[in-house]
């Protein structure tokens, strides 16, 4: 403890270290709630069945990270699943680009290629994260894997600028609002009056309010951890096409709910 205490002097200094006290205490509770424990175990057998690693909680204070990066960054924790998240999207997933954004180890990336999207890219920052997610990539070999055009990009999301083409963006609350109304920014300036919609997936969504104050987006459905939009930036989306995407919509969030 000693000698991580002083490493994150030196990477932050002593007012760096500080902002990130809140964030590394709610980390902490977190990661020893009792279901935590529970899906730990179950990511740990998906790493052993594989041969991963995408498992574990890293704190940015580990990292030869900047403090610009990491005071509005969160911690890495690996997402447990995310197929109810993306079974509730009524696209064509081979037309669709998946971008992870703050992809850590790169575990949504792999789990997201059981679905056949035309590609997969992960965004993240942290150089040693970046590894890991590349040797998970070269590692990775399941029979129901349906997507292999799968790639991480080196960069700040606040200056990634993301491919011209029909995108499910996803957010495992990887940072904070300012960061993330820099990203819809960007994502404004590369996808405005395209003729396709895009999605986004956000889970744990902390800055919920922040795309919800940006008339670019509207609610699609949405849960108790985790809520989908849909873009209305585009020139080809009109109320017919509305209509047809939200009945398949509502029926499969119902369906995912017991409903």
């Amino acid at each position: 403890m000693g000698e991580r205490l002083r490493r994150g002097l030196r990477r932050h200094g002593f007012s760096g270290l500080l902002k990130l006290v809140p964030k590394n205490a709610w980390f902490v509770l977190s990661y020893l709630a009792p279901h935590r424990r529970r899906l730990r175990r179950s990511i740990n057998e998906f790493d052993q069945r594989f041969g991963v690693d995408t498992g574990g909680f890293e704190w940015l204070s580990n990292f030869d990270a900047p403090s610009d990066f990491t005071t509005h960054a969160n911690n890495y924790g690996p997402i447990h699943k995310i197929d109810p998240y993306l079974k509730s999207l009524h696209i064509c997933f081979p037309e669709y680009t998946f971008i992870d954004y703050g992809c850590g180890k790169g575990r949504a990336l792999l789990l997201a290629s059981d679905f056949p999207f035309k590609e997969i890219i992960g965004v993240e920052y942290v150089e040693e994260l970046v590894a890991i997610t590349r040797r998970n990539l070269e590692i990775y070999h399941n029979c129901a894997q349906k997507c292999h055009a799968i790639g991480v990009v080196k960069s700040d999301a606040r200056s990634f600028k993301p491919p011209a083409a029909p995108s499910v963006f996803f957010f495992y609350n990887p940072f904070d609002a300012i960061v993330l109304e820099r990203v819809l920014s960007l994502i404004r300036g590369v996808h405005s009056g395209k003729e396709f919609v895009n999605y986004i997936v956000y889970c744990d969504p902390e800055h919920r309010l922040v795309i919800e104050g940006d008339e670019g987006w509207e609610i699609l459905a949405e849960h108790e951890t985790w809520v989908l939009y849909r873009s209305c930036f585009g020139a080809g989306r009109d109320g017919h096409r509305r209509r047809s995407n939200r009945e398949p919509l509502t029926q499969a969030l119902f369906a995912l709910m017991g409903g």
